[in-house]
């Protein structure tokens, strides 16, 4: 079977047309803020290997909206959230029970885990 150099450019169309279909997709799901929509997410993230083309930007926002923190595993609400300067895990200030004002007052924080494991 000889492939011809249309044959080629026409496979190369095809690939840029469903990574701009998979781009749109990931950058309304982004722009949405739903995180419901969980199973659109990993679908797309199922989808990317199988792009031809790259697009960094626009899995790196997937998965940072996947992204899930503290110790309930949830994603990042609208509230306070505080790092640990020993690991770098974030926090819900109230799973850990540490108040705005108490986080303004604090110049370290270090999570429990890192208490626990690390010596205090």
């Amino acid at each position: 079977v000889k492939i011809t150099a249309n044959d080629e450019l026409k496979v190369l169309k095809q690939h840029l047309k469903q990574s701009r279909s998979w781009s749109a997709r990931a950058k309304k799901i982004k722009s949405d803020e739903d995180h419901s929509r969980s199973l659109e997410v990993k679908a797309l993230m199922d989808e990317y290997p199988n792009l031809l083309i790259e697009l960094p930007d626009e899995i790196a926002a997937l998965k940072k909206a996947t992204s899930c923190y503290c110790l309930c595993r949830e994603c990042h609400s609208t509230g306070l959230m505080v790092a640990c300067d020993e690991c770098g895990e974030w926090y819900h200030g109230n799973c850990v029970g540490v108040t705005q004002a108490q986080a303004n007052r604090c110049e370290k924080y270090k999570c429990v885990r890192c208490l626990l494991t690390k010596g205090m």
